[in-house]
């Protein structure tokens, strides 16, 4: 599992590099027409009509309906090529999930595709928490990145959207806003 869609054209994005992966998808940079994106694929659970694929289809809505709401919120959004606010940029259905998403133990026929704008300079809090070698932050950057995520947080409440898996892994910072990483 994992690097089966390395260097696969979908829906006109070849896509380049694996980001992570879950136990309902994978997340991918792809590139079209020479800018990148973020496509996240959610597995579609397949069969009976029980409970998990009824809440399998409600979080995929839920999804769009929130990043929906958040790209109407982002007035810098008028071009899918932003590089400072996060997006929505399409969503598109991928059969053949058997061969796109590689497990061998997942017989669904599609998954969901979820593509946003890539934003550059960007990297995980995680990461700079994590690198501390890497990356120092002072008073003014923890601030800054605390402000902007109770900034964020506020506006997905006031939009009636709870964001249920904050963690540093979640929190993408621009380095261009942090002052100092060597």
């Amino acid at each position: 599992m994992g690097h089966s869609l390395l260097n696969k054209e979908l829906n006109g994005y070849l896509l380049k590099k694996l980001l992570g992966k879950g136990a309902f998808g994978e997340v991918y940079i792809g590139e079209k027409a020479n800018t990148n994106f973020v496509l996240k694929f959610i597995k579609i659970i397949q069969g009976d009509k029980s409970n998990n694929y009824k809440n399998n289809i409600l979080s995929i809505i839920t999804e769009i309906s929130a990043l929906k709401k958040i790209t109407e919120y982002n007035t810098q959004c008028d071009s899918a090529i932003n590089n400072s606010a996060l997006c929505l940029v399409e969503t598109f259905i991928n059969f053949d999930t058997e061969n796109i998403i590689g497990s061998s133990n997942f017989k669904s026929d599609q998954s969901f595709c979820i593509v946003t704008n890539f934003l550059s300079n960007s990297i995980e809090l995680d990461t700079i928490l994590n690198n501390r070698n890497s990356y120092r932050l002072d008073l003014e950057d923890i601030l800054y990145i605390m402000s902007s995520l109770i900034s964020q947080l506020f506006q997905l409440h006031n939009n009636n959207i709870v964001h249920s898996d904050i963690k540093p892994q979640n929190i993408i910072v621009q380095t261009s806003n942090i002052s100092n990483s060597y």
